[in-house]
């Protein structure tokens, strides 16, 4: 039988943040909430008091009418959505590499875009559908720009010892 304490363990996820109170003090650590919620529902549609956990593991409720801004940390950078719309056009342009790229080259920079807009790199921040959606989409742009780039790629003549 699961005590209290374990049942809310497995019933929870961390979120890890940067608080900044209205007086400008700020704090590291993360907020607990309940696996199958939307962070940013949670926090628009929370009561007077969020579970913190500091950095060093101890818990306490903050009054959620002393913050002022929440940052998530953690979460990768990407390019903004303007500049990635005018790459769509070109897989040369998706994958970052010129139409006269090795084979070598062409490769990683497809593992490096792959990489970059993953869905699993976004999980623990627990996005919205429609940015689970696009790195899907974003996902499937670059497989299938590493397909047409890979069949028009120079070979690499193969040296036998």
């Amino acid at each position: 039988m699961l005590s209290n304490n374990q049942s809310y363990k497995s019933e929870t996820r961390a979120i890890p943040v940067r608080i900044v109170y209205d007086d400008g003090t700020e704090v590291e650590g993360s907020i607990l909430i309940p696996k199958l919620s939307d962070f940013s529902e949670l926090l628009s549609a929370c009561g007077p008091f969020l579970t913190f956990s500091s950095e060093d593991g101890e818990k306490s409720f903050i009054a959620t009418g002393k913050i002022r801004t929440v940052e998530i940390l953690g979460v990768p950078k990407v390019k903004p959505l303007d500049s990635r719309k005018r790459e769509s056009e070109n897989p040369y342009s998706i994958l970052g590499v010129s139409t006269d790229a090795t084979e070598a080259d062409i490769k990683k920079a497809f593992h490096v875009k792959s990489k970059e807009y993953h869905p699993d790199r976004f999980m623990a921040v627990d996005p919205p559908a429609e940015i689970v959606e696009y790195l899907n989409a974003m996902t499937q742009a670059i497989n299938y720009a590493y397909s047409i780039v890979m069949k028009n790629a120079p070979k690499s003549e193969k040296v036998s010892a």
